[in-house]
């Protein structure tokens, strides 16, 4: 289930794949320069942003020209990434994961935990007794 207001970009060597049954919220933008996967039954609310490159830049570099820097994203199967997060290049974030909104996540997240927080970082697991 996809909201119009959703803004994707690849490239011709990009890959996005978006799983079942996964709903993409309204002003989410997602960028897939090298490959984002996304997995089945994920919950991305509104304006989350997903960019698998950064900009090449550095002393006497024209960053505008440099290009870019890739690395592929994954995001688990059963995720719910909260309003307004951001997830950049390299990162996998495990299945059954909730991040929280405002989140800018750098490094990669584990399964059934709770992540939040600029950068993101683990607050708790998810348990049977605590879910």
């Amino acid at each position: 289930m996809f909201d119009r207001s959703i803004r994707y970009h690849c490239v011709k060597e990009g890959e996005l794949v978006i799983g079942s049954h996964t709903h993409v919220g309204a002003g989410t933008h997602v960028c897939a320069r090298q490959s984002v996967l996304i997995g089945d039954n994920v919950l991305i609310a509104e304006h989350v942003t997903i960019r698998d490159q950064d900009h090449i830049f550095g002393p006497g570099l024209v960053t505008a020209r440099s290009g870019f820097a890739t690395a592929p994203i994954v995001i688990g199967n059963n995720v719910w990434c909260g309003a307004k997060v951001t997830v950049t290049k390299g990162v996998s974030i495990g299945d059954n994961a909730v991040i929280g909104a405002n989140s800018v996540v750098t490094k990669d997240i584990p399964s059934e935990v709770v992540a939040a927080g600029n950068p993101a970082a683990v607050i708790r697991e998810i348990t049977s007794s605590n879910p």
